[in-house]
């Protein structure tokens, strides 16, 4: 087929940096070329792609300094995806509205929405243009609009190499990836870092019309050491900047801790006694065997979170926290081996003078039954009250 696909021009396809609407073109087109079709893509000049280009400007709208005003660039776009519209047979638009009015009189289009669609203005909008037909990203989507032409929902997807397991990062905090806005809730990550003790890294882009937002109501929360800004970044960046620490557990599958095994000689232990219980612990830093120092999680069960041991060579538990895959990361009798480097790194600084939460997911129970839902209601309370 002889499509075209029609993308905004605020950020290059793939963008630099942040965008995610230019993103998922991206990565629709080079399938889409790879599967053999006819693909033309309309986009700015430092778009890069398999596919036939059209620059219609040239390069990026949002980091070109010189341009004040973006509608007039998307207006030339179209009319220039106007004048060659007989040379496609779909017209494939992820510009949310602006064409419209101007194809009213082609059969051949099909808009994907990528934004949210609450807000008041946009109703009447689609209800008049209702004969074109629109794709969802989700169908929670589609709640606030009339009656319109749905074509289908089409979820967003990410190439399974694009963000791969990380099994020797040690970052030790966490993330929030995207942009500052209102509806992107940054506020929440910052007050759940606070509220945790866990070091929070905000990578997000700042948009003009969020400028005010993030001085007003964002900027204020930076007063606290956890919280750090580092910009926007690349998705060359994004897998290491959402990488996480591997563990090792207990080589017993379950969720809870066998009645008297804290009492028991290791030797005595079986292989189904040796689980990592789930649930939230209370944890301290505290002596154990051989007067060395470790976060006990769950005293009475002997459960403690330590650097790895490196002393019983035949173990291999170096080799098992850089494995790729997580199977063969059950060799304790129930405690969690982190990385030396994290352990000192980041566990002991948060936990060292007045101990912490620690969160086990389970394994086989359903985490409302470990983590009721109850216990969360203050929170949602306090959050929707916000």
């Amino acid at each position: 087929m002889r499509i075209a696909q029609i993308a905004p021009l605020a950020e290059a396809v793939p963008p630099k940096r942040y965008g995610g609407t230019e993103r998922v073109v991206s990565y629709l087109t080079e399938e889409l070329v790879r599967q053999g079709h006819d693909v033309t893509l309309f986009a700015s000049g430092d778009s890069r792609t398999n596919a036939r280009l059209v620059p219609c400007c040239p390069k990026a709208l949002r980091l070109d300094e010189s341009v004040n005003d973006p509608v007039p660039y998307t207006l030339m776009m179209l009319d220039r995806v106007r004048s060659c519209a007989d040379e496609f047979d779909v017209l494939h638009f992820h510009i949310e509205l602006e064409h419209f009015p101007l194809f009213q009189d082609i059969a051949r289009t099909v808009t994907t929405l990528h934004g949210r669609l609450d807000a008041n203005e946009l109703s009447p909008f689609y209800d008049r243009f209702s004969q074109f037909p629109l794709v969802s990203i989700s169908d929670d989507q589609r709640r606030p609009m009339p009656p319109v032409n749905w074509a289908g929902t089409v979820y967003h997807g990410l190439p399974l190499e694009l963000l791969p397991f990380s099994p020797s990062a040690d970052g030790g905090y966490l993330a929030f990836l995207g942009r500052i806005a209102p509806g992107k809730r940054p506020d929440r990550a910052i007050e759940i870092a606070k509220r945790s003790g866990i070091p929070l890294r905000i990578a997000a882009k700042i948009a003009d019309q969020d400028r005010k937002y993030f001085e007003e109501h964002i900027r204020p929360l930076f007063d606290d050491p956890l919280i750090q800004f580092v910009d926007e970044i690349g998705e060359s960046a994004k897998g290491e900047f959402l990488g996480e620490t591997p563990v090792l557990l207990g080589v017993g599958i379950g969720d809870d801790s066998t009645p008297g095994v804290g009492a028991k000689d290791l030797a005595d232990i079986g292989p189904a006694e040796r689980t990592t219980p789930a649930g939230r612990f209370v944890a301290k830093f505290g002596m154990a065997f051989g007067r060395q120092r470790v976060l006990w999680v769950d005293y009475a069960n002997s459960v403690a979170l330590h650097a790895v041991i490196t002393t019983h060579k035949k173990e291999q538990r170096v080799e098992r926290l850089l494995s790729p895959s997580p199977d063969d990361n059950r060799i304790s009798f129930g405690c969690i081996n982190v990385g030396t480097s994290f352990y000192i790194k980041q566990v002991r600084p948060l936990f060292l003078k007045k101990g912490g939460v620690v969160y086990i997911l389970p394994d086989t129970k359903p985490l409302e039954t470990v983590f009721p839902r109850v216990r969360l209601l203050p929170y949602l309370a306090a959050s929707a009250a916000q």
